[in-house]
C-alpha cells in the first residue's frame, strides 16, 4: 500500500488503484464502514506499514 494512501483508506469511495475496482469491482465503502462500525464500539483501527 502506497504511504500516501493511508491518509485517505477510511474515505468512502476511495481506492489505491483503478486496477483493483476493474478487478474487484465493489462500491469503496467497506472500509470507511468498518471504521465507523468500530469506532460506535469504543474501538480504533490501526495501519501498521
Amino acid at each position: 500500500m502506497e504511504p500516501e494512501f493511508i491518509s485517505k483508506i477510511f474515505r468512502p469511495f476511495e481506492q489505491e488503484s483503478a486496477d483493483i475496482i476493474k478487478k474487484y469491482g465493489g462500491s469503496r465503502l467497506g472500509m470507511a464502514i468498518a471504521d465507523q462500525m468500530v469506532r460506535l464500539m469504543g474501538g480504533e483501527i490501526v495501519i501498521d506499514n
